[in-house]
Order: C-alpha cells, then sequence, then structure tokens
C-alpha cells in the first residue's frame, strides 16, 4: 500500500558523499526563508530538528540565516492562507510548509518561490506535483503518508481492540488526508468486518461537540486522523478519549506522548530535519521542480503503557513485538 506511488526514494539518497553547503561556501550572505506551521510552542521539537538539521548544513540562524516564522495555531482556511500570502509578500527564498493544507495554499499564492513541504501528504492527488519523481512545479519535499496510513491504524487498533465491531473515525473536514483517506478507510473498515461511523471537528469546540456524539454512538474505539489542529489539541483528545475510556489510535507519536494510547506514523521529526536538505539544495540552486519528493523510511510504532493500564486495555503480544517507542 505504501509503496503504491510511482517512486520511493530513500532519506538522504544521494547524500554519501560530503557536500559543501552554500552557506559555507559564502559566510557572509544571510539567507532568508519562511517557515508556516504549529506554533513554536506546540511544537518545538520538531522546529528544533529542522534548525538542526540546516545548522548541519552551515545555516545558522540570527548569523547567516534568517527565519520568517507564521504560525497556524489550528486556525481556519482565511488563516492559513492569509499566514502563505504573508511569506509569499515577504519575498522569501524558500517557503517551508508542515500542514498539507498550507502547501496548498501557498502554492495558490505563488507558482514561482520554492516551497518545501516537512510533512506533506499526497502531493499528486492535492495538485502540487505531476509526481513524485518529477514534482515539475514549485512543491518539493517530504510527504508523511497521514492518509495512507489510516488503514494501519485501524488494522492496529483491531489487533488491540479485537471485540470492537463498531469504531469510529475523527476526522477534519477541512484537511486534504480526509478526502484522500476516507476512501483508504473505508475500505479497511469493510475488510475488517467492523462499522465505521465518521465524525468531524475543525476546533477545539467542535472536539467537544464530537466527543459529546461518539458518547451517545459509543464505538468500541476510535481512530484520529492526521489534522495539524488534532496535533495541536492533542492533549485534550488525549484526555477526551481516557475520560470515555474509549481506545484510541493517533496519526502521530506526539499525540501518544501526550497521553493517548497509540499510533503508527512516520517520524515527523526526522521528517523535520530532512526537509533541510531540500531548503540547502534550492539555495544552492536546484529547482523543485527538478527535486524528488521523498517518503519517509522511518516508521514509529508508540504505544503509551500509562494510558493502556487507565483504560484497562491489554497490549498483545503481537503489538508489543512491533513496538518502537513505549512511553510510560
Amino acid at each position: 500500500m505504501i509503496n503504491r506511488r510511482n517512486v520511493v526514494i530513500a532519506l538522504g539518497a544521494g547524500g554519501l558523499a560530503p557536500r559543501v553547503s552554500i552557506a559555507q561556501q559564502t559566510p557572509d550572505k544571510i539567507f532568508r526563508i519562511g517557515y508556516c506551521g504549529p506554533s513554536s510552542t506546540v511544537a518545538p521539537g520538531l522546529l528544533d530538528a529542522f534548525r538542526d538539521g540546516l545548522r548541519e548544513r552551515g545555516y545558522i540562524e540570527g548569523k547567516n540565516l534568517a527565519i520568517e516564522y507564521r504560525y497556524t495555531d489550528g486556525g481556519g482556511n482565511v488563516l492559513l492562507q492569509t499566514q502563505a500570502a504573508a511569506l509569499v509578500a515577504r519575498q522569501v527564498a524558500v517557503i517551508a510548509v508542515s500542514v498539507a493544507n498550507v502547501a496548498v495554499f501557498a502554492r495558490k499564492a505563488t507558482e514561482t518561490i520554492p516551497i518545501v513541504m516537512m510533512n506533506g501528504d499526497d502531493p499528486v492527488e492535492n495538485g502540487l506535483a505531476a509526481s513524485l519523481g518529477r514534482p515539475g512545479g514549485n512543491v518539493t519535499g517530504v510527504v508523511r503518508l497521514s492518509s495512507e496510513l489510516i488503514p494501519k491504524n485501524l488494522e492496529l487498533l483491531s489487533e488491540i481492540v479485537p471485540g470492537a465491531k463498531r469504531m469510529a473515525l475523527l476526522v477534519d473536514p477541512d484537511s486534504p488526508v480526509t478526502r484522500i483517506g476516507l476512501p483508504h478507510a473505508r475500505r479497511a473498515a469493510q475488510v475488517l468486518g467492523v462499522e465505521l461511523g465518521v465524525v468531524e471537528a475543525r476546533s477545539a469546540e467542535e472536539i467537544d461537540l464530537a466527543f459529546a456524539t461518539l458518547s451517545k454512538q459509543r464505538p468500541g474505539a476510535l481512530v484520529v486522523t492526521g489534522s495539524g489542529r488534532f496535533f495541536i489539541h492533542r492533549a485534550k483528545l488525549a484526555a477526551l478519549a481516557l475520560k470515555m475510556r474509549l481506545p484510541s489510535v493517533f496519526a502521530f507519536t506526539e499525540q501518544v506522548e501526550a497521553g493517548g494510547l497509540a499510533a503508527y506514523s512516520a517520524s515527523s521529526v526526522e521528517n523535520y530535519r530532512h526537509a533541510a536538505t531540500f531548503v540547502d539544495k534550492i539555495l544552492r540552486g536546484a529547482k523543485p521542480a527538478d527535486l524528488p519528493i521523498e517518503q519517509p523510511t522511518k516508521f514509529e510504532l508508540a504505544v503509551n503503557m500509562k494510558t493502556a493500564r487507565a483504560l484497562g486495555v491489554k497490549i498483545p503480544q503481537s503489538v508489543l513485538v512491533r513496538v518502537t517507542r513505549v512511553i510510560e
């Protein structure tokens, strides 16, 4: 399923020989790039990984690198469009985006400034690239396969809660992940023989309403799909699921760190760090149209054992042997 694309390129491929970045070649030049994603207070570790990746290539913020920050903070499409347009107006050399919606709005705002996805999703189906191997436009970077991993998380949930014949899917209706991922989810539910209900939320208030709906529907388990908003409100989501005693699988490891039960996902930290290589190549003159979009090679199966105990859920051995991250 994950390899259905026309090309899969390992992260870091082609980087076997040491390369001197343009920052090292021109130490007196200040490079100005843009970043748009969750606020620094929401995702400090991810931003640190991105800056670490840039530092490894000779770009030091405050010395030869200036980053224009714009934050989404779980806002609606109007805010995302405004933030993307603001970076375009600043005429930065590269725009790095970590939310799938922002990549779409940034692409609408400019066809000339290179856009690097740090955690993109389905760029071909979203009209951002002609193909992964040759994007053909001004968008390149790293994807996380959130849409395609929804069935994997449904399978994981069915292993953890084998008796659940009714499951729910929490989706953000504004996210491209929802439009692309729902057909995958429904097919997977059919194969698993479970009834799948869908509830929507766009904000913290709508998350409360969604869980009120879930309390009436009483599903046996829940999958929270990939969304920048759900990432921002990860602690709230984990707390509500625990309060309802609803076993839930999430789209991000960070949501398990916040108290969620489990997640199978690409490593956001590795994606952010690796996105710096695209920024470096573009600043050295590469065209995003010619830089293949890369799929992740590092995936994490995270389980929060404290949450499992609180829910009274026994993680089966078939899952434990595959776990790469145990959170106590």
